[in-house]
Parts: structure tokens; sequence; C-alpha cells
């Protein structure tokens, strides 16, 4: 098993969040940003002087339920993809 250094979480949707473990089990969690570029730097924030490869990335996986209208399944592909970018 490999342990990192750090664990971020994130959930995607419109209300949810950015949560980070760190080696020392301290826990961080910050509310989704409501732009992009606001996200980038939160990420930024969170990855901090960790490199890449000791940094393990999980993202819930979001899709629109055939009850959400168009929009709303349009909103949560639009944050979903912006997070997927981001860690990119």
């Amino acid at each position: 098993m490999t342990y990192r250094s750090k664990y971020i979480g994130i959930d995607p949707g419109k209300s949810g969040g950015i949560t980070v473990i760190d080696r020392y089990k301290n826990i961080k969690t910050f509310k989704c940003p409501d732009k992009a570029l606001d996200m980038a730097m939160l990420f930024q924030v969170c990855i901090g002087n960790t490199a890449p490869e000791d940094v393990k990335f999980l993202m819930e996986r979001v899709w629109a339920r055939p009850t959400n209208g168009s929009r709303h399944a349009f909103a949560y592909g639009v944050n979903y993809g912006q997070w997927l970018g981001i860690a990119a």
C-alpha cells in the first residue's frame, strides 16, 4: 500500500467543496468557489509545495437525474469539468 503526503477530495456540486488531509491527519475543508479562477487558486493552495506524485486526488462522480431540468444537468457537468481541468 502506498501512502501519500496529501489526500484531496472534491464534491464538485455548486454547494460542494474541497477537503485536504495531510500526513499528520490535519483536515481542512473549503466551500466550492463560484469562479473557475478561484477554484484553481484554491486547488493550488491545497496542494502547496507537495510533489504531484505525493498527492492522491479523489472526486465524486456526479450526474444529473432524469427529474433535473437541462439547466441543472449542464451546471453539474460544467463544475465537474472545471475541477477535472484544474486537477490536470
